[in-house]
């Protein structure tokens, strides 16, 4: 991800975005829900993590390049991840 509101973040957090984006890119919702959980558990099996700060920066630079739907999707995500704490 070239973005600069992403400079900031660590390559290998965005290594990790980013071959999740373009292995799943064409799934739908209902689809990518298994592949969430997966990479949750992922995640954690490379000790990663994402601040707030960073979530939304990621979120910032997607929003330039997604689908109304997709972005909708985002949106609800980090809705809920607010609500979550």
């Amino acid at each position: 991800m070239k973005e600069a509101c992403v400079a900031h973040i660590e390559e290998r957090k965005l290594a990790f975005l980013q071959a999740l984006v373009f292995e799943h890119k064409n799934k739908t919702q209902k689809e990518m829900l298994p592949v969430l959980m997966e990479v949750v558990k992922m995640s954690r099996e490379q000790n990663i993590s994402f601040s707030n700060e960073e979530m939304q920066a990621i979120v910032t630079a997607l929003e330039k390049h997604s689908t109304p739907q997709e972005l909708k999707m985002m949106h609800k995500i980090m809705e809920m991840k607010r609500k979550r704490g």
